[in-house]
Formats: structure tokens, sequence, C-alpha cells
């Protein structure tokens, strides 16, 4: 049985999951439809702090990583203005 335990990860390093299914949909991942995700987009991260430092990468199916890249721009562009 495994044993959970908080482990604790370099500062600066970023957190990458090794998920066989999509974090988004649930669906079955392959080599074919597999895709990284930032899970925080790094254009949400501001300058100066964990700015290319640290993130999640996830694992998602390439159609849910398109839709949430499309979402994305759209609140960026809100925050903006």
């Amino acid at each position: 049985m495994p044993v959970n335990r908080l482990e604790v990860l370099p500062r600066m390093r970023p957190v990458v999951l090794r998920n066989v299914r999509c974090v988004y949909c649930g669906c079955d991942l392959s080599d074919g439809t597999r895709t990284k995700d930032h899970v925080v987009g790094s254009r949400f991260v501001p300058v100066g702090t964990l700015y290319q430092e640290w993130n999640l990468f996830v694992q998602a199916c390439r159609s849910c990583n398109v839709r949430k890249s499309d979402l994305e721009d759209d609140i960026a562009a809100i925050t903006m203005y």
C-alpha cells in the first residue's frame, strides 16, 4: 500500500505531474493526444515574483489545452483593460 507523504521540492523548480488522464476532461492520454499544460499561464505571473521560475505542469489532451489557452487570451485581455 502506498504511503502518502509530503515531499519538500526545490523552491525554484517546476512541479511536473505525470498523470495518464487529462486533468480537465478525464480522457485517457496517448502520445498523440498528450500535451504539457502550464496550470498557471506564464502571462499571469508578474515579472519579478515567480516569473519563469516556478510552475505546475500537468498532462492534458490537446483539445482541452487549446480551449484553456483560448480562454486565457480572453481573461488576459480583460485583466489588462
